[in-house]
């Protein structure tokens, strides 16, 4: 009977290949290799070596995934995280400096505004009052740029 199993392709060593449970597969092959032992098959010895050896490449993979998975959190915990709070820390602290700048810029640009308006208002009122003197003061202005605009040329 144990060579019927040896000779029946080696069930328990697909069934861990397949996926199934470790626990579930190991008294399988156990069996298997009992058996393959008890008939002389040399071939299916070396099958199942080689499974051996393919399952305990399998289990250092996922034994140095889990290390570099640890590691990684110790290091986001040591170090990036602390890292993280204090870049938040200093950007809440940036915000509020821009909200407070942006609140004295619209002060500024109101009282510009304002001040626009008012110049307007006393210009119109000024024109209206002494409509020649503005006239001429701009006219003296515009000599003076051509007095020294034909001196430079």
């Amino acid at each position: 009977m144990a060579s019927e199993d040896a000779g029946a392709g080696g069930g328990a060593s697909a069934a861990v290949e397949s996926g199934s449970k470790p626990a579930d597969a190991l008294p399988a092959l156990a069996k298997e290799l009992a058996g393959l032992v008890v008939s002389g098959d040399v071939s299916g010895v070396s099958a199942f070596d080689a499974t051996i050896e393919d399952s305990f490449a399998r289990i250092d993979e996922v034994n140095l995934l889990v290390e570099s998975t640890r590691a990684d959190v110790a290091r986001s915990r040591g170090e990036v995280l602390p890292q993280l709070l204090a870049n938040c820390e200093e950007l809440e602290r940036l915000f509020e400096t821009v909200d407070q700048l942006e609140a004295f810029v619209d002060r500024v640009a109101g009282c510009a505004n304002e001040l626009a308006g008012r110049s307007k208002t006393l210009q119109a009122a000024f024109e209206q009052r002494y409509p020649t003197s503005v006239k001429r003061v701009m006219r003296s202005l515009q000599f003076m740029g051509s007095k020294s605009g034909g001196a430079s040329g």
